[in-house]
């Protein structure tokens, strides 16, 4: 969580996503999802439900996430301007362009 949670301390959000693409075939989604419902803050939520949505990950794992109830956008990268570009499904702001592979 911490990779998502505090990005910052990892070099920023790219680095971060590239961690938990390599690490995310070794992790049990579900415990991941639960583990970021009870860290109860939406920014993690909404970008965690994000990054696994772009990885691939199945919707039935996705779906806590996105019903998670936030009022505001979150910048997927907090160290970069915000941008235009907003993701009304996760309420993200994508300021940050990755590529991930689908592991689904």
């Amino acid at each position: 969580m911490d990779l998502i949670a505090r990005s910052g301390v990892f070099w920023g959000m790219t680095v971060a996503l590239e961690l938990l693409e390599r690490a995310l075939p070794h992790l049990q989604v579900e415990r991941l999802v639960t583990y970021a419902l009870r860290y109860e803050e939406g920014a993690t939520i909404k970008r965690l439900g994000w990054v696994l949505e772009q990885m691939g990950i199945a919707q039935q794992h996705l779906e806590p996430l996105q019903s998670y109830w936030v009022i505001t956008y979150y910048r997927l990268d907090p160290q970069k301007p915000p941008g235009n570009q907003y993701n009304a499904r996760w309420r993200v702001i994508e300021n940050l362009h990755v590529d991930l592979v689908a592991n689904a």
